[in-house]
């Protein structure tokens, strides 16, 4: 029997996450459901969090690392939200060793992006790249106030590279359709998580197969890839020395 379904949650502190994921809740899962809500020991309080615990059969759990987050509940759904305030590829990598030990099933990887730090701040944009290229569903918050140019600009960036993840604009912290956002159909574009994706990279002639055995891992992520001194080779900004300056 599954253990249940995981959607993994990126982006950074103080985007508005737990907001949203009250209204993804409420919005886009059985009223009956049992929930996880699983959240690093080092987010902050919020208001949100009376919110979620509220909610009949959701309980909050936090954890020092990924590693030691429990399975979602059989038949439940756990919403891990990675630190807000460290690097998106650590927290990718860890829980794809989770993911290896677990049974529970991906649901969908979720990045929420915090346009007015992103506005303020050019030098993350390679930082929201990276929470792009993982996400299956990119939902833009914290817009209130700002010229609609920068989240407009930032869609058209990832549509002009043909990206398949879902764009959704957030409202004061509401989701437009929140089941579409948890609908579990894969949209991202890396292939970390599905492995047998691999086999349609491969041209192959079936009247001529070759003798070797085919490997059907994918190959690394680009954005996990490290060189021989174990540095990875893509660097992302510390978000630490941004958040608070928005």
């Amino acid at each position: 029997m599954s253990m249940g379904s995981v959607y993994l949650i990126l982006g950074s502190a103080g985007s508005g996450r737990r907001e949203i994921l009250t209204d993804l809740i409420e919005g886009g899962l059985p009223a009956d459901e049992p929930v996880v809500v699983a959240l690093a020991d080092s987010e902050k309080e919020s208001p949100a969090d009376a919110t979620l615990a509220a909610r009949d059969g959701t309980e909050i759990a936090r954890y020092a690392a990924i590693r030691e987050v429990a399975p979602p509940p059989v038949g439940g759904t756990l919403f891990l939200l990675v630190p807000g305030d460290g690097d998106p590829a650590d927290s990718i990598e860890a829980f794809q060793g989770w993911m290896k030990r677990s049974r529970a099933e991906l649901a969908r990887i979720i990045a929420v992006i915090d346009c007015r730090l992103g506005a303020e701040e050019p030098a993350l944009a390679v930082w929201f790249d990276c929470l792009a290229h993982f996400a299956d569903a990119v939902l833009l918050s914290r817009r209130e106030g700002l010229s609609p140019k920068w989240p407009q600009d930032f869609v058209k960036k990832y549509e002009a590279k043909h990206y398949p993840c879902l764009f959704e604009y957030i409202k004061k912290g509401r989701v437009g359709n929140p089941a579409r956002v948890l609908d579990p159909v894969a949209r991202r574009m890396a292939l970390l998580f599905d492995d047998i994706e691999a086999a349609y990279q491969l041209d192959i002639d079936p009247d001529n197969l070759p003798d070797e055995p085919i490997d059907l891992v994918a190959p690394e992520d680009p954005w996990l890839e490290r060189n021989d001194g174990g540095r990875r080779m893509q660097t992302l900004p510390d978000i630490k020395k941004y958040l608070n300056r928005s």
